[in-house]
């Protein structure tokens, strides 16, 4: 996979309100990337791409803004480091992005996610939100189960998928590929709203579900048997003594076209803290049980 960085990064980054948050944002992408073996790639162009009769390397290397200075010390680093490619090879690039494809919005980010064989694979990418995407689009093309669980933790940071989630992902009732679109679904609306609502306290578990409900429009709701919510939980140990998470929360996937005897759901749990740093616990994948 190549990860061409635009000419016009400079552009992107002076229209920013929050020039530090957005350059943390490139040079944590450019590590996740980097993690992946991507090729990196950049125009020599780069450099003289100016605004206000400055251009992107008076800027780059200039002290003013001394909390900036260090991040763009980084981002020069990554530049630097990635392989030159001629004018003409650029051009290709951003001619594909002007066919219309709707992966794309403009030329003007910092990365372009491409596969040279393959133009459904071409992703823009500004901002890690939009990088997570781009791996959440993959994942929807996944071919089994394993790929889904191994690959959780890296396409959904704010969620921690339980080991019990690969064996219930073989008791799904629909065949994995005519129900993954929608499990991706599901887990794209809690990954949401585990960075953002769930961190809000006093809040009871029944209203955020309710929450999910209205803000994602999927179906959320506790296990109404108790014997079933006993079957979806687990024991961890804090300071010695035995401690049970619930993971009786569960969202339901559409019933249309599907056989109503064969219902399937992601169970899980708001999180602990004392656990996986609080985050939301994805327990089940499959049969409701």
């Amino acid at each position: 996979m190549n990860n061409i960085i635009a000419s016009d990064i400079y552009e992107t980054i002076k229209s920013k309100e929050n020039i530090d948050s957005y350059l943390n944002d490139i040079l944590e992408i450019s590590d996740l990337t980097k993690e992946r073996e991507f090729n990196i790639f950049k125009s020599e162009e780069i450099w003289d791409y100016q605004i206000d009769e400055s251009s992107f390397a008076e800027w780059l290397y200039s002290k003013e803004n001394p909390e900036l200075v260090d991040l763009k010390k980084e981002l020069s680093i990554l530049i630097n480091k990635a392989k030159t490619i001629d004018r003409k090879t650029y051009n290709k690039y951003e001619s594909y992005l002007e066919e219309g494809s709707s992966n794309f919005y403009s030329f003007s980010c910092q990365f372009v996610f491409l596969s040279d064989d393959d133009k459904e694979q071409y992703h823009n990418v500004s901002t890690l939100n939009k990088y997570y995407n781009v791996l959440r689009w993959y994942l929807r093309k996944s071919p089994n189960i394993n790929t889904l669980f191994n690959s959780g933790k890296n396409v959904f940071p704010n969620l921690y998928f339980h080991e019990n989630v690969l064996p219930s992902l073989r008791t799904l009732n629909n065949s994995f590929s005519s129900i993954v679109e929608e499990i991706i679904e599901h887990l794209e609306a809690l990954e949401l709203y585990s960075g953002i609502e769930n961190k809000i306290p006093s809040v009871s578990n029944r209203v955020k579900c309710q929450q999910i409900v209205e803000k994602y429009n999927i179906d959320c709701s506790p296990e109404t048997s108790r014997e079933r919510a006993k079957i979806m939980s687990f024991e961890i140990l804090v300071s010695e003594r035995k401690q049970k998470i619930n993971c009786e929360y569960h969202t339901k996937f559409k019933k249309f076209g599907r056989d109503n005897t064969k219902q399937d759901r992601i169970y899980f749990s708001f999180g602990d803290k004392e656990y996986e740093d609080g985050k939301m616990i994805i327990y089940h994948i499959g049969d409701h049980v």
